[in-house]
């Protein structure tokens, strides 16, 4: 009993061993011929490529800073006119909607009346008060003169009662008569200095009245504009959240009439993982793809990278700002999600072979590299095992940094139709 359960044990591994070695067999019959002939295997030339090391982030088309605005109403009161609706494209400085501002009317007509006055009282002041200082000018000369004239005749006398023409009475006259012409001139030089300083303080007083006036009055003049709302950007209606015949109060909130935004100016906002970010350099090329436009491939460019880190789940990521192209700008939408390429390194006329053709035993690369043979026998050689290192990968191809020359021909395995991976055969696995 022992002895065949030996023998069946044997004759189990022997057919394994022959079903490998017809796999083998049928492996190597058919390798090389024409892939579109139903054969198993691909061939591929070595060539020179530019490879280009890429990583890869998520991102999502958004409005550059300033290029979305929400517009609201500074005043309150019932809109009575609103003149866009969702969808509409709008100029800089575009009338949008107009808030009821009888109120506000009135108070600018009412500034405008104190303007007014204001600007009367001080025409008043620099017409009158120089001609009153005038006259007082002329006082004081007057006076001035008389003064002169009595200091003469009091020298005089003074002369003449020394010498005994003149009395003593005489003297006394004269004297009181100086000192009578003394105080009125200090009087009216007093009085004209009064009417100068009050002149000075007047007119200040007047003029900065009339500036309050016009400050007050192109205050109310801009609460009166703000009862008109005008666009602050050209732009696209976004969204509309006050209606015709609403009422809004200021006081509150700011209640926003419209969103605009300026499709003009979008970018793509990126998120990078923190493994990746060390490697992405401002004025990098970069390509992207959105799901509305399948197969398309846009290009941009590296525009800034923010030093705030974006937690989600506990996974850190850094924003990166993706340049739009202009040709692309009308064509994409706010919050459109993207696939965005960084490329971080580029490499000129490197080998390379499609990715089919590498295989991997354990940590090592090898391909299947085609015998030419030598001799004249028609017959098919074997195929040669390489030990290979590689290096990028771009686009289905993998550069080969030692391990074949350029013009080496190598093998790409399929599996067929019944599903077996024919890179078996060659690799050992089973």
């Amino acid at each position: 009993m022992i002895i065949l359960l030996g023998m069946k044990k044997v004759l189990i591994y022997l057919t394994v061993v022959l079903i490998l070695a017809g796999f083998g067999i049928t492996g190597f019959k058919y390798y090389g011929k024409n892939h579109k002939s139903n054969s198993l295997f691909k061939t591929a030339v070595v060539e020179k490529k530019d490879m280009k090391k890429t990583i890869l982030a998520t991102g999502t088309v958004k409005p550059m800073v300033g290029a979305e605005v929400k517009v609201g109403a500074r005043v309150s009161g019932k809109v009575e006119r609103l003149f866009v609706k969702v969808g509409d494209y709008i100029e800089k400085d575009q009338l949008i909607a107009i808030v009821e501002h009888d109120d506000l009317v009135a108070k600018v007509e009412q500034a405008q009346a104190n303007l007014n006055a204001e600007k009367a009282r001080l025409i008043a002041i620099e017409q009158t008060s120089p001609q009153e200082i005038k006259k007082l000018q002329a006082d004081v000369d007057a006076a001035t003169f008389r003064l002169k004239l009595a200091e003469a005749n009091f020298k005089r006398d003074e002369s003449l009662l020394k010498k005994g023409i003149v009395s003593p009475e005489k003297y006394d006259a004269s004297l009181k008569e100086l000192e009578v012409f003394k105080a009125e001139l200090r009087s009216k030089q007093e009085n004209l200095t009064y009417t100068k300083t009050k002149f000075k303080n007047d007119l200040n007083i007047a003029r900065t009245k009339v500036v309050q006036a016009e400050a007050s009055l192109k205050e109310i003049k801009i609460d009166l504009s703000y009862s008109t709302i005008r666009s602050p950007i050209s732009g696209i209606i976004a969204s509309i959240s006050t209606q015709e015949g609403e009422t809004v109060a200021a006081e509150l909130n700011s209640p926003t009439f419209v969103n605009i935004i300026d499709m003009d100016r979008l970018q793509i906002n990126a998120f990078v993982d923190e493994t990746d970010i060390g490697y992405v350099k401002i004025n990098q090329e970069a390509s992207f793809t959105v799901d509305t436009y399948p197969g398309e491939i846009f290009k941009g460019a590296v525009k800034d990278i923010y030093p705030k880190a974006v937690i989600q789940e506990n996974v850190v990521n850094y924003e990166v700002i993706i340049d739009i192209p202009d040709s692309a700008m009308n064509r994409l939408r706010p919050e459109m999600t993207t696939s965005v390429t960084v490329v971080i390194g580029e490499r000129k006329g490197v080998l390379a072979v499609p990715r089919g053709a590498i295989k991997r035993n354990g940590k090592n690369s090898f391909v299947l590299v085609e015998n030419a043979g030598t001799g004249n026998s028609s017959k098919k050689k074997p195929p040669i095992k390489k030990d290979v290192k590689i290096g990028w990968r771009d686009e289905g191809y993998v550069e080969i940094r030692e391990g074949l020359k350029l013009g080496d021909v190598v093998f790409i395995a399929d599996k067929d139709s019944s599903g077996f991976d024919h890179s078996r055969v060659f690799s050992g696995k089973k």
